[in-house]
């Protein structure tokens, strides 16, 4: 993404869609790193109910996975990302949701 962080590199430490807080985690320490699924924990910013953010981060957890080619003998890529976020600091984490809803992260080439 535009204004974004962490696209396209390795084991990227920050992931931030370049747009409001909750879409930015930092901190991000990956394993499986290149296997067909990966995984990252890390500190990131969640909505309050009623609007805002609650103070100080929370543990995310990210999957990358769909590992293959953007594009015919483009660099190996994930190409999907999905989060999981408590409701509240401290909490449960929630179910598996597609970063920004994006089913791939690859761009059109159309």
């Amino acid at each position: 993404p535009r204004d974004g962080v962490g696209w396209g590199a390795y084991k990227p430490r920050q992931v931030f869609n370049g747009g409001d807080p909750a879409g930015d985690v930092r901190a991000i320490v990956w394993t499986d790193w290149g296997k067909n699924t990966a995984y990252g924990v890390g500190k990131g910013s969640i909505f309050k109910p009623g609007g805002g953010y609650y103070p100080g981060l929370v543990r995310e957890e990210l999957r990358a996975d769909h590992l293959g080619r953007c594009s015919a003998g483009g660099p190996p890529a994930f190409r999907q990302l999905e989060v999981r976020v408590p409701s509240r600091p401290g909490g449960p984490l929630g179910k598996w949701l597609l970063w920004s809803n994006a089913t791939t992260l690859c761009r059109s080439l159309t």
